[in-house]
């Protein structure tokens, strides 16, 4: 995949949360993942919402990586709260 392919994807996939909800989500990653850095979470919660978004384009035929299901596990408990 091309660097501008991939940019496009990364762009269109971000803008599924406002600023605020991604943090939200970060921050998520964050407290249940204390040994990784806050960059590498919020890397998680954009591949998260890749896949969401790509998996919205075919339904029931992706699987996510552990790492990206850790990402998306984190985006329903924010979409969620207790």
């Amino acid at each position: 995949m091309s660097t501008t392919i991939e940019t496009t994807i990364a762009r269109d996939a971000r803008s599924l949360l406002s600023t605020a909800e991604f943090e939200g989500v970060v921050a998520t990653v964050s407290s249940n993942n204390p040994d990784i850095s806050s960059t590498d979470a919020a890397g998680v919660t954009l591949e998260a919402l890749k896949f969401v978004a790509a998996a919205a384009q075919s339904p029931g035929s992706m699987r996510p990586s552990r790492t990206v299901d850790e990402g998306w596990h984190c985006l329903i408990l924010q979409a969620h709260p207790n």
